[in-house]
């Protein structure tokens, strides 16, 4: 602007009727804004421009030259031109001991300049981004040269910022309304990129920080800026916040998977920032900064505690951003120590929650006094209540919500103090603003958000321990059943149709879900009492199911809503019989459950970033899920305690569902349950697969689900091999164990499948896992492998595997050891292939058997072991001898002896290892070598006597082991006159009995190992007895009566050793009784 220009534009030239006013508001504004003439001693040239141009400019902006936007530009300019000036002067040695002066003079000129950009909305036209850049560049100048003591400097230059910055925020909330052009969109767009490119936010942090400092040594003069600072902080952010929002509306993913459009959503398999990658950086800062910084920190509290109405909503919406940004960020608000995990009372006195709380009281002080119609003592005016506590409870929940993630303390003593008083007081207040929600049919946010404050304070409660004192407080707070479930089922819209939200992270009926389940379970056997008569359970489903609703945008519940929803189901469930036939014994119902864990819900679960999103989302919805479809598995087989319902409903519970399950799996087997649930282990991490694994797990207990799960691709070899990965928990890796344990023996058609998963070096490699536990549950599932066949035995060959399960019998832990019995046992059950290689194995084993420290269960096993390595040929029996395996079976046969005879103690003995023992001396007994070792046994005689035993099947075996020994004495041979045919007959009577006995051994190997037998399922002891009784003694005695010619008709003894049904030795032992008979007469 020319000096010519200026000489034109001063006021010594106004002529015509209203010169007098412009006249005296022109002085006005001379005296109030620029109040300050330049020492004569100053420099002349620079004195006379100086005030000539500041007197210019506050004249054209007294006169309203300023409202026509050309002129307004020019003014704008010509007057940073100045404040350059004067600035610059301020930088040189230009006559230092003025420059209180010239500090002056930067404070009225700041003034001015934020009035000239208060009075033109920020900004003025096409300049719009000019303005901003050359604002920025002129507070970095000032920021970098200015000690301001007063803290005025620092007050006006920063609002200079926050006035652009609002107008911003302004403009984009309109172009969002009013779909402004583009080139206005995009002007915005490069103001907010020009703020992230020149550091803004670390300026004003800075600002901040240096106030948080001066506030600390005690002065208050940059209190003032600190406020202004936080107003500026935050509109920045929000301007970030509303572009991204433009750009993309955060939708809660419940409401995505339900949207009409949903096949043009494009879920992406990448992060994907909610609020934008700008906005998160911007978020990122500040709570970094937050938490580095105490300087910061105090500002801020002083900053709530000025009870400014712009401060205090500006301060807590960037600390809530902070707390979603970072849980970390509650734990100092609560004044907790970030290194102590100790629970502690928290939110005291100087601490920001504390001051949180006081906003809270103070605003429900605003609702009584309006009630009482006294407001003339109220000191503090604030125009908008509501949105106060809107977001200081929002704030609130957050807080608690990261408390209990960050450190899973659960007592909301850590926000409440160790007061009970002061506990009182803060629950009192949030209850007193929900409670005014009673008769009005439209939500009221604020009144939502209070709710969902109080419902995460309960969920810090949420534990089994004995009742605090917190629950007693809340209990009585918390509204009935009926009442929320009528919150749960009101409209989202408002009266002029729009749609009412808390937040974009906070749905709005999230804390009505989780005060029900709070209600629910704190509510006792009263609160049971009423479930059974009462829709709750169904207005919920109709929640998760968009049952009610017009439009998937009103189901209004965020993640976290939906995990407290479904543990409310949960609890519903102690209803009775009735619920739970409406809840899980409904095709439609069990559907819904089925989409919370589809993979288009968990993908967008994946990528929501707020509470309940990311990967903890996914896992808090899957797992409850799990756990809700699970409980019919638990309580058919009596592990689930149904809660607080009295004995007589339990036990009809528990028979409904146990008479249901059939049903029950087959409604899950309709709406394709068993494939979604394999397909959520794609969505959790490893270390998040417990509980999905654990419900697997139970599956696998039914024939029809393993059947499913397996085409499914439960046994899927990447699957597999991702779960027995290296860097997979040890839990995890126990769950695929135990799942692979009881696919393996349910049945042999399952074994191809097991083949196809390729987990054999797994499952080698895990035989000298470090953890015992594993080591077991790998001998269990390669055991079970070879239950019904030797369809492995190649394979475990390959792999070398037979000599580990050798050395795991020297294994410290008693539980592998164990297990490795058992394994051995079934990789020797069908053929001799492994026996070489289980040779030396032999001789531990029987020191098992005599170990009075080796577990009754390892005992028997072992006993099986030897059983087994005796039962094919010979071969082992010089080693059964010389290695003690003999000694160590006739051993426990003399300590078990006097049990056995006992008709008292039966119940010892069928605890002891004593049936197997025998059941292996049996079958040895074939073996002329261990045939003499009995004979020669100072036991021998104890097993005669033991035919006497009360128990059947210790009977049997003694029986059988007698008469063979018995029948094979040599003396029998040498004391008996043969004609050459009855020497024949001799030794054919030898063939009979050895193809009776091994016949009768392989259907006892069948009834002891597996519990039935071909094609039949019956009582094991029943059919012992029978097999004996009819059999066994039969064959030996029509061999003798054959051998000494008595009879010729054997024809009906079986010529090769076969199984037969229970049927089959019924009737052929009735046959053989009826020769035995003709025999004898």
């Amino acid at each position: 602007m020319s000096s010519v220009t200026l000489q034109l534009l001063d006021f010594t030239g106004v002529v015509g009727e209203n010169a007098y006013e412009r006249k005296s508001e022109a002085t006005l504004f001379q005296e109030n804004w620029i109040p300050i003439s330049l020492p004569e001693s100053w420099d002349d040239g620079v004195s006379m421009s100086n005030q000539s141009e500041v007197s210019v400019v506050t004249n054209l902006v007294a006169t309203g030259a300023r409202d026509s936007k050309g002129v307004a530009d020019e003014i704008f300019w010509e007057h940073m031109s100045i404040t350059v000036n004067i600035v610059r002067m301020k930088k040189s040695d230009y006559n230092r001991g003025q420059l209180h002066l010239l500090d002056d003079l930067l404070i009225k000129c700041f003034s001015l300049l934020r009035k000239l950009l208060d009075n033109n909305g920020g900004g003025f036209g096409d300049s719009y981004i000019s303005h901003w850049v050359a604002v920025v560049e002129l507070y970095k100048e000032v920021a970098g040269c200015t000690e301001d003591a007063s803290g005025r400097l620092v007050y006006e230059s920063v609002a200079c910022i926050r006035i652009i910055l609002s107008g911003v925020v302004q403009h984009l909330k309109a172009s969002k309304a009013t779909k402004h052009t583009e080139v206005a969109t995009n002007t915005l767009r490069e103001m907010l990129d020009h703020a992230k490119a020149f550091g803004v936010i670390d300026d004003l942090l800075s600002c901040v920080a240096t106030c948080g400092k001066s506030l600390m040594s005690g002065s208050s003069n940059l209190l003032r800026a600190a406020c202004e600072a936080c107003e500026t902080i935050w509109s920045l952010i929000h301007a970030f916040e509303i572009q991204s929002r433009k750009e993309n509306e955060p939708v809660f993913p419940l409401s995505s998977m339900y949207s009409n459009s949903l096949d043009q959503i494009n879920i992406k398999d990448e992060y994907v920032p909610l609020m934008g990658t700008d906005y998160e950086e911007i978020v990122e800062t500040v709570t970094q900064e937050f938490l580095r910084s105490d300087d910061i920190r105090v500002a801020i509290f002083y900053c709530l505690c000025q009870r400014l109405e712009a401060s205090w909503s500006s301060v807590i919406q960037i600390i809530l951003r902070c707390c979603l940004h970072n849980d970390l960020v509650a734990r100092v608000l609560c004044g907790l120590s970030s290194s102590c995990s100790s629970v502690v009372g928290g939110g005291g006195d100087n601490t920001i929650i504390s001051e949180v709380f006081s906003l809270i009281s103070l605003c429900a002080s605003f609702d009584k006094d309006s009630h009482q119609q006294d407001t003339k003592n109220l000191k503090i005016k604030v125009s908008d209540p509501s949105d106060l506590v809107l977001h200081a409870c929002l704030l609130l929940a957050t807080v608690a919500q990261s408390i209990d993630v960050e450190t899973g303390e659960n007592t909301a003593v850590s926000m409440l103090t160790s007061s009970r008083e002061t506990q009182k007081s803060r629950l009192c207040d949030l209850a007193h603003h929900y409670s005014l929600c009673d008769g009005i049919q439209n939500f009221r946010p604020h009144s939502m958000s209070a709710m969902l404050a109080l419902a995460y304070m309960c969920s810090l409660e949420n534990g089994e321990a004995v009742a605090t004192s917190i629950r007693e407080i809340v209990v009585p707070l918390i509204p009935p059943s009926a009442t929320l479930c009528a919150y749960l089922r009101m409209s989202t819209t408002d009266a002029q149709g729009g749609k009412v939200m808390l937040s974009y992270w906070h749905g709005i009926r999230d804390g009505c879900a989780v005060l029900l389940f709070f209600r629910l379970f704190w509510g006792g056997p009263l609160a049971i009492q009423d479930l059974g008569g009462s829709d709750i359970h169904q207005t919920l489903i109709d929640m998760l199911g968009n049952n009610q609703q017009q439009h998937s945008d009103e189901i209004g519940l965020s993640p976290l809503g939906i995990s407290w929803i479904v543990s409310s189901l949960r609890m519903c469930l102690k209803g009775g019989s009735s619920v739970f036939r409406q809840v899980l014994l409904t095709s439609e119902n069990v559907k819904i459950m089925g989409n919370l864990i589809s993979d288009v819900h968990l993908k967008l679960l994946r990528y929501w970033v707020g509470p309940g999103g990311g990967k903890s989302g996914v896992k808090d919805t899957v797992d409850q899920v799990v756990f809700l479809l699970r409980i019919p598995f638990d309580a058919s087989e009596g592990r689930h305690e149904l809660g607080d319902m009295d004995s007589q409903s339990r036990k009809d519970m528990f028979i409904e569902i146990k008479e249901s399950m059939d049903k029950y799996i087959q409604i899950l087997l309709e709406v394709g349950l068993p494939g979604q649930i394999i397909k959520c282990l794609e969505h959790l991490e490893l270390k998040d697969t417990k509980q999905t694994l654990g419900l697997l797990f139970i599956m696998v207990d039914h024939r029809s689900l393993v059947v499913e799960l397996v085409r499914k691709g439960l046994l899927n070899p990447i699957l597999m091999k991702s779960l027995l990965d290296d860097s997979s928990p040890t839990q995890v890796k126990l769950r695929v164990l135990q799942i692979v344990t009881g696919i393996a023996k349910m049945d042999q058609e399952f074994y191809k499948p097991i083949e196809g998963a390729d987990i054999l070096q797994q499952l080698k490699a895990f035989l000298t896992h470090e953890d015992p536990n594993v080591r077991a549950w790998t001998l269990s599932a390669i055991g079970e492998m070879c239950k019904h066949s030797s369809y492995f035995y190649s394979l475990l060959a390959k792999h070398n595997i037979s000599s580990l399960l050798v050395d795991l019998l020297f294994d410290k832990d008693d539980y592998p050891q164990r297990m490795s019995t058992f394994a051995i046992a079934r990789i020797s059950l069908f053929s001799e292939f492994f026996h070489e290689d289980l040779r030396r194995c032999i001789h531990q084993l029987a020191k098992l058997l005599l170990s009075a420290e080796t577990p009754i269960v390892t005992k028997r096993n072992a006993a099986i072991c030897l059983n087994n390595l005796s039962y094919f040929s010979g071969k082992l029996s010089e080693d059964m001898i010389s290695k003690g395996a003999m000694e160590a079976l006739l051993k426990v046969v003399a300590d078990c002896s006097i049990v056995a005879l006992d008709p008292n103690r039966i119940d010892d003995v069928k605890n002891s290892p004593l049936d197997s023992t025998l059941e292996a001396l049996a079958t040895m007994c074939k073996n002329q070598p261990c045939r003499q070792f009995i004979l020669s046994s100072d036991v021998y005689p104890t097993i005669g006597q033991l035919r006497e035993s009360p128990d059947e099947d210790i009977a049997s075996y003694s029986t059988l082991i007698f008469n063979i020994v018995s029948f094979f004495l040599d003396d029998f041979i040498s004391t008996t006159e043969f004609t050459p045919n009855r020497s024949s007959r001799y030794f054919n009577s030898q063939l009979i009995v050895h193809q009776g006995y091994m016949g009768c051994v392989h259907n006892v190997r069948d009834i002891k190992i597996t519990g039935n037998t071909t094609g039949t399922k019956q009582n094991t002891g029943r059919v012992r007895s029978l097999l004996y009784s009819y059999f066994l003694r039969t064959v030996i005695f029509v061999s003798i009566a054959y051998a000494i010619g008595i009879m010729d008709n054997v024809a009906e003894v079986p010529k090769e050793p076969q199984r037969m049904s229970t049927e089959t030795f019924q009737s052929f032992g009735t046959k053989l009784n009826g020769i035995v008979k003709r025999a004898a007469l």
